[in-house]
C-alpha cells in the first residue's frame, strides 16, 4: 500500500509540473510527500537511504567526476 501512495503523489507531481504556471509551493509540498513515502518504502525494506544515495552519489559530478564539476570546461 506504501508504494501506491507514492504513485499517487508522483501523479500529483507530474499534474502540477503539467500545469501551465507551476505553483512553486505546491511543487514543494508533493516533492517533500513523494520524499516521505520514498523514505518508509526503504524504512520497510531496512535501506539506510542516506547511505545509499551517499553511495551512489558521491559528491561529485557524476559524468565527469570532479567536484567542483569541470564539465563545462
Amino acid at each position: 500500500m506504501t508504494f501506491i501512495w507514492l504513485i499517487e503523489e508522483i501523479g500529483e507531481f507530474a499534474r502540477i509540473l503539467r500545469s501551465k504556471e507551476i505553483s512553486i509551493t505546491d511543487a514543494s509540498e508533493e516533492l517533500s510527500d513523494i520524499v516521505a513515502w520514498t523514505s518508509s518504502i526503504a524504512n520497510l525494506l531496512g535501506i539506510d537511504l542516506e547511505s545509499a544515495i551517499s553511495k551512489k552519489y558521491p559528491g561529485v559530478c557524476l559524468k565527469c567526476k570532479s567536484n567542483p564539476c569541470v564539465c563545462s570546461k
